[in-house]
């Protein structure tokens, strides 16, 4: 991603150190709420008819919500920022060309890093949103 929207804007320095340096931002996000989060609590035992049985981890906390949404949302910044500056420059490219609108987002990929983009928004929402509910796998969206 990085090199295509460094090779977009004509090998801009600015704009490829714009983005390294985000980039590596959003890795310490990403590291930062995955490596500090609160241990999980431990899963109980459940008596059935067949016998006993370990229980899944059903629920999870708040705060390791906000941890996993951290780490979402980092990724989330990045996409973001890869989408706005593929778009700006679908703009301002567009009205050299006789290319359709759709046709020349579809060549640059500015629809999938929009699609990308509502998808981590939602996922954020769903973390932020949805507490101490069981977290099955509907729940994580991408």
């Amino acid at each position: 991603m990085i090199a295509r929207v460094y090779a977009f804007y004509n090998t801009d320095r600015r704009v490829l150190s714009l983005l390294v340096t985000v980039a590596v931002i959003c890795v310490g996000i990403g590291g930062w709420a995955l490596v500090f989060r609160p241990p999980p609590p431990r899963p109980e035992s459940t008596a059935t008819a067949q016998g006993t049985h370990a229980g899944c981890r059903e629920l999870m906390t708040s705060v390791e919500a906000l941890h996993w949404a951290a780490a979402w949302g980092g990724q989330l910044l990045f996409d973001a920022l890869v989408f706005i500056l593929t778009l700006k420059k679908l703009i301002s490219v567009r009205s050299l060309r006789k290319r359709s609108f759709m046709a020349l987002s579809l060549r640059d990929g500015a629809l999938y890093f929009a699609v990308i983009t509502a998808t981590n928004v939602a996922n954020i929402i769903i973390y932020l949103e949805v507490n101490d509910v069981p977290m099955t796998n509907f729940f994580l969206v991408t």
